[in-house]
């Protein structure tokens, strides 16, 4: 432990013995002005009484005995907040776990033991920087200091925190009186300009909120200013992107990147279609432009979309068919305990073949190919006609416009330039391959099928650029040296003389409505495509690995900022490990790590989410649990897939606890204890 967090608990765990764990044990004077910090630091987040939001991930530093709970269930705001209470002093964590025993509390001291990147979206830091006792003052403020620059990488909105103020009458020398010049200063060298000091809420102190991008513009730009500004701006963009590439982020606007290397394509499209609705498409593409300063990305042109197959059967190079399409099939779903809308899903094959462009662009996260002035996607015989699908998910798609004789916006260098030009290669980017269940169902297995087929030359690998390890890594297990890897960075054109892609073996969308016209028939894949390759990648993955070792018994666990969260996990897990499950986080391991577990493991466990792909590495006869909420009717595609290799799936449900509205499959659950205990000792022993 450092010498200033002992100082500071010792003196705490004094105040604690005197006073148990009350506000005054804590050195708060009244709840009264409690109630106001935690307001005042509450705010950026807008939080309402109004359930069904996608839910706040609030991490709670210095949480004591966990009083903002207190604060945000009398304010009925409890189900707007996914929640982690952090604190230094194991005493405090103690009654808040008595006191909150469904919430997460941990002992730790950020600065020895940082967070992940934006794996919380506000950190709210409520009186831990007021006290220093009989820490002096210059140690106090490094502390402080040492602390905010550990926790901001990890925040994706900013963070927010007291101190006590320098304007008050007089001074407590066991108080940290932090001055208002000196927050500032700090934040702007160390965190972020955007800041926000209130001292309006009535008390001695000060509350500093800091954001990693400026306050949203709550009223429209007069539209004449657009043009009349548009120069000056400009250069203002391409500035501000010189500057941000030398900082790491790929957009040139923070609030855009969730990760190095890694843009959230979700927030650039409702950025987009906003401005597009209240500007117009030019005017937007103007604004756009100023704030996400992207690289060859100077104008848009609209272009014809068309399908890849339709187009590649008359206009490519090359077009090998390896197998027609149109075969109907139908997938079962697995065995269900509990309550479920499972029902079997009916589908239809796609054409699979191999087909090589000339003269092709590509841009690096992009699902777009661009060649002889169209713009082609991977959809096959109507199959963007069933479902509504937002394709400005993609970043070279800045407006669908397809009323407009099924034209795009398409987002282009103002000059036939490109960040790099190559002579022929194979590309695996798209918009989505930063998820692992997309990797490991829509990329990977195309890929596999390709070499397959025979009909693939020897050639370089496109991929996008700081994708999770584990991507690249599978390619290299199941490939080995014989395979040449060339990584694209996010929006990056390349230019190639001759491309070469494949379909994936089933239709994915870009970002589907999940509303009524959405049916998970439309995206169900045929197990005929899969079978053969699902044997070649246990094939290769066996000659990788060798000889495996692993438990026999694995849980796949699932961390709780992630959507269709299992709400009691500590106990499910609790129950599997008394059983002799281990429980493992899949991105915690290498993807030879991850294979080899899985290869070696007879019964696995997993809540439903992208890990449960892995099991397109299982050996046959392994028994799968799915955990989940009742809403299975997508169920079936994991049955059909994995039931060709042997795979025996049961799924368990249990109640929603936190219905997401617009997508409810995205909800989280709970599982009964009881039950699954029972299963266990049945499951094993059958």
């Amino acid at each position: 432990m450092r010498k200033d967090i002992k100082t500071l608990t010792e003196m705490y765990a004094k105040a604690l013995s005197d006073e148990g764990p009350t506000l005054a044990g804590l050195g708060w004077p009244n709840s009264a002005d409690l109630a106001r910090r935690f307001e005042s630091l509450l705010r950026p987040l807008s939080l309402t009484k109004k359930s069904g939001r996608d839910r706040i991930r609030l991490l709670d530093l210095g949480c004591g005995p966990g009083m903002l709970l207190d604060y945000l269930k009398e304010n009925k705001l409890l189900d707007q907040i996914d929640y982690l209470g952090v604190d230094v002093f194991e005493a405090t964590l103690s009654e808040a776990r008595a006191r909150w025993p469904g919430y997460k509390f941990e002992l730790r001291d950020v600065r020895d033991h940082p967070f992940d990147p934006n794996v919380f979206d506000y950190c709210l830091i409520c009186g831990a920087f007021s006290v220093r006792y009989h820490l002096g003052y210059d140690d106090m403020k490094a502390m402080v200091e040492e602390t905010l620059r550990a926790l901001w990488p990890s925040v994706r909105i900013g963070l927010g925190f007291t101190v006590m103020s320098k304007h008050v009458d007089w001074e407590r020398d066991d108080l940290f009186h932090w001055p208002l010049d000196d927050i500032m200063a700090f934040c702007k060298a160390n965190l972020s300009r955007h800041v926000a000091l209130h001292v309006d809420y009535g008390l001695w102190e000060t509350s500093a909120l800091v954001f990693k991008a400026p306050r949203a513009q709550l009223g429209k730009v007069p539209a004449d200013w657009i043009g009349k500004a548009s120069q000056e701006f400009r250069g203002k963009a391409q500035k501000a992107l010189s500057e941000n590439s030398a900082k790491g982020t790929v957009t040139g606007c923070p609030t855009f990147d969730y990760a190095k290397g890694r843009p959230n394509l979700f927030l650039m499209m409702r950025y987009k279609q906003a401005l597009v609705a209240a500007l117009g498409i030019e005017r937007a593409f103007a604004v756009y432009s100023h704030t996400v300063a992207l690289p060859d990305s100077e104008q848009i042109v609209s272009m014809p979309l068309l399908s890849e197959r339709t187009f590649a059967e008359t206009q490519s190079a090359v077009f090998v068919e390896v197998s027609g399409g149109g075969q109907q099939f139908t997938l079962k779903p697995p065995p269900v305990i509990g309550k479920g809308n499972q029902r079997p899903l009916k589908g239809t094959a796609r054409s699979f073949y191999i087909a090589c462009f000339e003269a092709a662009c590509i841009r690096g996260r992009s699902a777009l190919i661009e060649v002889k002035g169209v713009a082609l996607l991977d959809y096959q015989h109507g199959e963007r006609d069933r479902i509504d699908d937002e394709i400005e998910w993609d970043p070279a798609i800045f407006h669908p416009n397809l009323d407009a004789d099924g034209k795009v916006w398409v987002v282009t260098p103002r000059f036939p330039t490109a960040s790099t030009e190559i002579n022929e290669a194979f590309t695996l980017v798209g918009t989505h391959t930063d998820f692992f269940g997309h990797w490991m169902w829509e990329y990977l297995p195309k890929y596999v099928a390709a070499r397959l087929s025979g009909s693939l030359p020897s050639l370089p690998v496109l991929i996008d650029a700081d994708m999770p390890e584990q991507h690249r890594e599978s390619l290299q297990l199941l490939f080995g040296p014989d395979i040449e890897i060339i990584e694209v960075p996010a929006f990056a054109t390349v230019r190639v003389r001759r491309l070469w892609c494949v379909p994936s073996l089933m239709y994915m969308p870009l970002h589907e409505k999940r509303n009524e016209r959405f049916s998970w028939d439309v995206v169900a894949a045929s197990p005929e495509r899969f079978a053969p390759v699902i044997r070649e990648m246990a094939r290769r993955i066996d000659h990788a690995l060798g000889k495996i070792a692993g438990s026999a018994k694995l849980f796949l666990a699932r961390r709780q900022f992630r959507h269709r969260y299992l709400v009691n996990a500590i106990d499910i897990e609790a129950i599997a490990i008394s059983q002799g499950f281990d429980i493992v986080y899949p991105e915690d391991l290498s993807f030879r790590e991850q294979a080899s577990l899985i290869r070696a493991a007879d019964f696995i466990i997993a809540p439903e989410g992208s890990a449960i792909f892995l099991m397109s590495l299982a050996t046959a006869g392994t028994n799968l649990c799915i955990l989940n909420h009742p809403f299975t009717d997508g169920l079936a595609i994991y049955q059909g897939l994995f039931s060709i290799h042997g795979v025996r799936i049961t799924v368990m449900t249990g109640p929603v606890v936190r219905e997401h509205a617009q997508t409810p499959n995205d909800s989280d659950y709970k599982i009964d204890e009881g039950q699954f205990r029972a299963f266990l000792s049945d499951w094993l022993d059958s």
